[in-house]
């Protein structure tokens, strides 16, 4: 035994499988099929399309990481709130060397001019975007990048297609790479594709599909067990489904044949299948982008099938007794009966009969519960099993072991938090009672399926780590100090080079240049000036008053002023036909005008 264990610890398996996936800049995990696109595509200008559910975020995340620097800046479009909400809050987990930032009307057009030469993510807004490039606001040879999350809604808009036209004019060499897990939306119909490659200007497309073998190998090696359980279903809950199906597949129809393009597209399996019935169609999809072109009828439509989702959902997971309520609320609305043409047909009436029925707690002399759904039974054998399964010390964390139910809804979440903790029967009881106000007889005792004390529901405001209004609220502050004192800087800058190379001023050798020789020779102008207010009044006024005005200490303004009065004397004292003899005089006149015109213009 000591050998074995000695080998054990002399031969530890510490080398590492590329296949396996592994973590880049922190906690994040990428798949080795998205490490060989990323690798692959890293100059290239493309467009990724990949298969629901393979994780697009995580690739799309890994190139916000790898662009995240000082040097190069990178702009991110077609990205809703909550996306950079979790985008910004896992880049900051990632301790990126520049922090992302978010531009929006909010932020002034100084602040943003100074946001731009920060460099990194930065997610903007189209129309800002728009109005910074026609203005020349951003500085159009930093940007290395533009990411264009949710490609395929290219194809329904023109604001992103206009910006890459404008980046390509401007930039021939920026990259672009564009994001999209809807393959229905890039490739259903003919000619689609090309017109997305058109407008996103990119040169390659990637196809990340599910039946690749690098992909299936890599999920394959990393696989969950999964487990599918198949519900047996009562024939009354049975007939409402039916129900509610035949009326989604009319009103799909009926969608269908008021619209355009859904008239001239013919999958019509698609957008009546099953899938149709309970997931939303791609005519919802392209319908949906559209919402201010729809007429009144498309719209009502719409607002009634997604309605209708809702209520098969509930008939699926919830009691009956919520469903006969919802029910009940969509009748007494009266612009729902009066706009809604399914509430008034056969089927609907036999939908409602059916689930009457099943409230009805008058079943002979006593009366009978409310029965529950039959998932509650599935659910309460699961939870059974999990209790007699082994776990071993090494395995459990701090907090103990735990078991995560994720629901479709919060009312959904908070029916099944109050079944666990107190069983399906007594629920039930207290579901019929609040429903028929009758007397049921005494309480069923509590039968909890797990420890009431260890059930929790998960609530969004309860996340430990901060949340998104803060998060949203601390990076525009931060975004709004640093664009502030990069403008302080750059002021300074400008004014040390301009007030340096003013002229070419030489700062210490003050004798020296010719604004210096400049500067000392209107000085001794002035001087001269100076001297010519004391010489010519004497000439004017005789011998007598020169020598008031050579001992009087008056200021330039003031002699002037005296300059002027001797002139207007003078001019009042010369006769209008001057004899030959008075050219002195017109010579002293003259130069008096000249010496009042010079000193008042100094």
């Amino acid at each position: 035994m000591d050998e074995e264990n000695s080998e054990e610890v002399t031969n530890p398996e510490n080398e590492e499988n590329p296949d396996e996936p592994r973590a880049l800049d922190g906690p994040f995990l990428i798949m080795p099929y998205e490490r060989d696109l990323l690798l692959e595509t890293m100059d290239k200008d493309v467009l990724f399309i990949s298969a629901l559910g393979l994780g697009m975020e995580r690739l799309f995340l890994e190139h916000l990481i790898m662009f995240s620097t000082k040097k190069t800046l990178a702009l991110v479009l077609n990205t809703n709130q909550l996306d950079e909400d979790y985008f910004i809050s896992q880049l900051r987990k990632a301790q990126v060397p520049c922090e992302p930032k978010i531009l929006t009307a909010e932020v002034l057009g100084k602040d943003r001019e100074a946001i731009y030469l920060e460099g990194g993510c930065q997610f903007i807004t189209s129309r800002i975007l728009i109005v910074d490039l026609l203005t020349g606001r951003i500085p159009i040879q930093n940007v290395a990048c533009i990411f264009v999350y949710r490609a395929h809604k290219v194809l329904f808009s023109f604001q992103e297609s206009f910006i890459l036209r404008l980046y390509r004019e401007k930039k021939k060499d920026g990259m672009v790479k564009a994001f999209s897990d809807v393959p229905t939306s890039s490739i259903s119909c003919f000619g689609q594709l090309q017109r997305a490659i058109d407008r996103l200007y990119v040169k390659v497309v990637k196809f990340v599909p599910r039946f690749d073998d690098n992909i299936k190998h890599s999920i394959d090696d990393n696989a969950c067990r999964l487990s599918i359980i198949d519900v047996s279903m009562p024939d009354s809950l049975r007939r409402i489904q039916r129900s509610l199906c035949e009326i989604i597949t009319v009103c799909l129809k009926d969608l269908k044949q008021c619209s355009i393009s859904g008239a001239q597209s013919g999958e019509e399996h698609n957008e009546t299948g099953l899938r149709a019935v309970w997931h939303e169609s791609s005519l919802e999809r392209r319908l949906g982008d559209r919402m201010c072109y729809l007429n009144d009828k498309q719209k009502r439509l719409l607002t009634d099938l997604v309605l209708l989702r809702a209520l098969l959902k509930i008939s699926e997971g919830m009691d009956v007794v919520t469903l006969l309520t919802k029910l009940n609320i969509i009748r007494n609305d009266k612009e729902m009966a009066q706009s809604s043409n399914w509430l008034m047909s056969t089927t609907a009436k036999k939908l409602i009969a059916d689930v009457e029925s099943l409230c009805t707690t008058t079943g002979g002399e006593t009366k009978r519960l409310i029965i529950g759904p039959p998932k509650w039974k599935v659910l309460a054998e699961i939870l059974e099993e999990i209790k007699t399964i082994p776990v071993q010390r090494h395995e459990v964390p701090e907090t103990g072991p735990s078991v995560l139910i994720m629901a479709s809804s919060e009312e959904l979440c908070k029916q099944l938090q109050d079944l666990i903790k107190s069983g399906e029967e007594n629920l039930m009881w207290r579901v019929t009672r609040q429903h028929d106000r009758g007397y049921l007889g005494t309480e069923p005792d509590l039968q909890p399926l797990w420890n009431p004390e260890h059930v929790k529901m998960l609530y969004r405001a309860q996340r430990k780590d901060e949340s998104t209004s803060d998060l949203r609220d601390k990076v525009q502050k931060e975004q709004k100090t640093i664009a502030r004192a990069a403008q302080r800087k750059r002021k300074a800058v400008e004014t040390l080079f301009t007030s340096s190379n003013d002229g070419l001023k030489q700062t210490r050798l003050l004798q020296f240049g010719i604004l210096q020789y400049k500067k000392r020779k209107n000085e001794r102008i002035v001087d001269r000036f100076y001297t010519a207010t004391l010489s010519f009044p004497s000439v004017l006024l005789g011998a007598k008053n020169s020598s008031w005005i050579s001992e009087s200490e008056e200021t330039p303004a003031k002699m002037v002023t005296s300059l002027v009065r001797v002139r207007n004397w003078r001019m009042k004292a010369l006769p209008t036909g001057v004899p030959d003899g008075t050219t002195g005089a017109l010579r002293s006149r003259e130069r008096t005008d000249r010496t009042c015109k010079l000193v008042g213009e100094f």
